[in-house]
């Protein structure tokens, strides 16, 4: 609305210019007239108050409802950022936490593998010396049987060579004590058990 300051400096503004073209006498475009500047001020003021009266509150009240549907829009759009940001910093942690329980879980498969892989080695060392001990033992069991037949067939034929320089064969009983007593011998000179 118009305060009467704006009153004033419109009423001013027209003497001003009426005054100018009393002075100067001037016929022009922008000639002021007195009657014509008084239904002019009169067309202004009905007008604004026609704008007060009918329009001026339908204006202002679409204005406060714009107003408040903004602050209200605003408002929600706060809450949906201040949600947003809920949302992502939860969505951080949970991301945070799957990154850590997929480390532990690599972590502690790698350490299995290495648990699995030492037990392994040690299985495997376990049955190569208890291989190596049994093939040790039947090669032993091999050389005293070999050692046993060379010595038996050694013994044969000494005893067929002794007999037949002699000219004289023993008998069974007589030749296996022989070979036995040689055999017997032979280990002791040889040292196996």
């Amino acid at each position: 609305m118009f305060s009467k300051i704006h009153w004033l400096l419109a009423g001013l503004l027209c003497l001003s210019s009426l005054w100018a073209t009393e002075e100067h006498g001037s016929k022009g475009l922008l000639d002021l007239h007195p009657g014509l500047a008084f239904w002019t001020i009169v067309t202004f003021a009905v007008l604004l108050y026609i704008l007060k009266k009918f329009a001026w509150k339908p204006i202002l009240e679409s204005l406060d409802i714009r107003e408040k549907y903004i602050a209200e829009k605003i408002s929600h759009a706060e809450k949906s950022h201040e949600e947003g940001e809920h949302f992502l910093e939860e969505t951080r942690q949970k991301l945070n936490s799957a990154q850590n329980e997929a480390r532990n879980i690599v972590e502690g498969a790698a350490q299995r593998a290495t648990q699995i892989r030492q037990e392994s080695t040690v299985q495997t060392e376990k049955e190569c010396t208890q291989i190596k001990i049994h093939a040790q033992r039947q090669i032993q069991g091999l050389q005293t049987k070999a050692m046993e037949d060379v010595l038996g067939n050694l013994g044969d034929l000494s005893v067929q060579i002794a007999g037949r320089i002699l000219e004289k064969s023993l008998s069974q009983e007589e030749h296996s004590r022989l070979i036995q007593e040689s055999l017997r011998s032979m280990h002791r000179e040889l040292h196996i058990p």
